[in-house]
């Protein structure tokens, strides 16, 4: 997973070193910034598929820096890494688009298997991108053969690309963060549950969320294959 950048915007050295060495260990490759400031200057440069982000720092925290990296690397999922246990911070975090809230100290293969599961949903919607992007070539190599005879087909075409781009924006925004909020949060509410039973209804809640990304990228799939 050479191609993977992680970006670790923590002002604790110590701590950002151990996890830059973990992660380099995991295969992946590491940047470090100390505050939100340094962060942002490093995601002019350089594409990122995961920041993990530190609440408490200087320059620009945690919180302030996320409602600004979406707007410079959209594509980039946060997880909130804090030592800092506040509910509403977690709320205000996923709000802004954090995909995950974990507390310090880190359990550094947890951390490791919430890395690696972002990293397969990235995986699945470049595939769905891809295979999208071969269905647009195809269509073009017909349309060069038809396109004399046949104007619609090129509308049709330039229907499809637009509607690649939309579907997975809307992918992307529209519906796997609201379920990755509503995830969230039953998340924070299960680690907070004493009540077996509650831990079990929020248990089926959090099934149901993964689930439901998982069909949303089906059916996406079956409605491209059958254009």
């Amino acid at each position: 997973m050479n191609d993977v950048n992680l970006l670790i915007c923590e002002d604790d050295e110590d701590i950002a070193e151990i996890l830059s060495r973990y992660f380099v260990s995991c295969g992946f490759k590491t940047e470090i910034a100390k505050d939100g400031k340094e962060a942002l200057k490093i995601l002019e440069k350089t594409n990122f598929n995961i920041a993990f982000i530190d609440i408490m720092m200087p320059q620009m925290n945690g919180i302030d820096f996320l409602k600004q990296l979406k707007e410079v690397s959209p594509y980039t999922e946060a997880i909130i890494v804090t030592a800092y246990s506040s509910l509403d911070t977690a709320i205000s975090a996923m709000r802004l688009g954090a995909v995950d809230y974990i507390q310090k100290p880190v359990e550094l293969e947890k951390l490791e298997k919430v890395t690696k599961n972002i990293l397969e949903k990235q995986e699945a919607v470049k595939r769905e991108d891809a295979q999208l992007n071969e269905t647009i070539r195809k269509l073009k190599e017909i349309n060069e053969i038809t396109a004399k005879e046949n104007g619609k087909l090129l509308e049709e075409i330039h229907a499809l690309s637009k509607f690649k781009k939309n579907w997975i924006r809307k992918l992307s925004f529209e519906i796997r963060t609201p379920v990755t909020i509503i995830k969230g949060y039953a998340q924070l509410l299960q680690d907070m549950a004493k009540d077996d039973e509650a831990k079990e209804y929020l248990s089926v809640i959090i099934a149901q969320c993964e689930r439901l990304v998982g069909e949303t990228l089906e059916v996406m799939k079956e409605d491209i294959s059958s254009l």
